[in-house]
């Protein structure tokens, strides 16, 4: 089964305005986009979508940075978001939080 983590950067909650250097933000040593992808990446997930609003260009700066093998990363804006394939399944979240890879790992079954 193919699953596409969609993390979203164009979200406001509570009048509280998205920031692009909260991506940036060291946990534990990495950026936040980082953690996300190695998270991603330790479940299984190989395709992530990273959607921002379509004047932050930061945040395509701050993704371009970044690789990590066996993980697809695209950033795309939320009018130009693909629909999810038919067979698979996506996992949408605000990028400002937390992934944890053993809520998302792949069933092996």
């Amino acid at each position: 089964m193919n699953i596409r983590a969609v993390l979203r950067c164009d979200l406001t909650e509570n009048n509280l305005k998205w920031d692009s250097t909260w991506l940036g933000t060291r946990v534990a040593g990495l950026p936040l986009l980082e953690r996300h992808l190695l998270a991603y990446h330790a479940a299984g997930i190989q395709d992530v979508v990273l959607v921002r609003f379509p004047q932050d260009d930061a945040i395509e700066a701050l993704a371009t940075r970044l690789s990590i093998t066996g993980v697809r990363l695209r950033v795309t804006t939320a009018d130009r978001l693909e629909a999810p394939v038919s067979r698979g399944v996506t996992i949408e979240q605000r990028a400002d939080t937390w992934v944890d890879p053993r809520l998302i790992a792949r069933d092996p079954a």
